[in-house]
């Protein structure tokens, strides 16, 4: 087998975005009938594992999936790699955490694909022991309580998701001037969504202050004195940071259009933008990330096309970030 390295993962990379799906496919998956999307989708084996191929949620789970085991495979650097897999694993924390307030089987939801296998994950909490797990997952699963609401295990878990992602890049062996930017931007922009929620609900900063994500590049002070400001003063208030310029701009859109879905999907834009500027980088992690990202966002905008197809409604490629 050739040895892993950049060049060869890129070449695997370069050689595999045949899969990812094109523009032309893109406008005929949206103007077609249902079963002639998922027609579309199997003619070019679009989530060829998945055992039924009329289910979009199995297909892209699959697609995702294999996307995933790809880049397990070709990686020069799995401890970079394992940053963006750590959420499947907090996925699957949460739905086990959950299921075991509510006293439910959550088998079916559990997602393959983190850095912690699925055996060794139901083993470690019927075992009541994490000592393998990542430490700083590890630390939010020893906080568990049972009295905890699921949005406070949500944020617990989701939390120590990225505080370990951090940990991991803080390692000299492990730092990565492009992955740092691109987790302090997308922890950045998750916190000033999260603020503008707050802000809809009338929270007060006590109230939102769990949910916040540590470590970005923003203070997390200067995001909660926004909720004290009027509706006219949120845009410039949380236009902070190195894009301050573009988030004053949609947020600005924000107020007007009311639509999380879309300034969330152009926020996660600027962040993947940081990556795919690497795009082309035949000696680093970039494409391969870049890859990796463009597989899962591709998933969900084929998710939200075909809940719209169910739904008999119509969406624009555009309101999808489709360009």
């Amino acid at each position: 087998m050739e040895e892993r390295s950049y060049p060869y993962a890129v070449s695997r990379v370069k050689a595999s975005e045949s899969s990812l799906i094109d523009l032309n496919l893109w406008n005929r998956l949206n103007e077609s009938s249902i079963d002639v999307a998922y027609q579309l989708l199997n003619d070019i084996n679009y989530g060829s594992q998945s055992v039924e191929k009329n289910n979009i949620d199995l297909l892209t789970q699959a697609s995702v999936n294999q996307a995933r085991e790809f880049i397990n495979e070709i990686t020069p650097n799995k401890i970079l790699t394992n940053l963006f897999l750590y959420q499947v694993d907090g996925h699957n924390i949460k739905a086990i955490l959950k299921g075991l307030i509510q006293k439910e089987d959550v088998e079916a939801i559990l997602l393959p694909g983190g850095t912690i296998p699925l055996d060794e994950l139901k083993e470690a909490f019927e075992n009541d022991n994490y000592e393998n797990f990542p430490i700083e997952i590890r630390k939010a699963i020893d906080m568990f309580e049972p009295d905890q609401s699921p949005l406070e295990i949500s944020a617990n878990i989701d939390n120590s998701v990225f505080a370990q992602i951090l940990y991991d890049l803080s390692n000299k062996k492990n730092q990565n001037e492009l992955l740092n930017h691109y987790f302090l931007t997308k922890i950045d922009l998750t916190n000033i969504i999260t603020i503008l929620r707050a802000f809809n609900l009338k929270w007060d900063e006590e109230q939102v202050q769990p949910l916040l994500i540590p470590g970005g590049s923003i203070p997390l002070s200067d995001l909660t004195v926004c909720l004290t400001y009027n509706r006219d003063q949120l845009a410039e208030g949380l236009a902070l940071g190195e894009f301050k310029n573009k988030i004053h701009d949609l947020i600005t859109d924000f107020l007007v259009s009311k639509s999380f879905f879309k300034i969330e999907t152009e926020f996660y834009n600027i962040a993947y933008e940081i990556i795919h500027d690497n795009y082309m980088d035949s000696f680093g992690i970039g494409p391969i990330i870049n890859y990796l990202l463009t597989k899962e966002h591709e998933a969900e905008m084929l998710r939200i096309l075909f809940f719209y197809k169910r739904s008999e409604k119509e969406i624009t490629l555009a309101e999808l970030g489709i360009k």
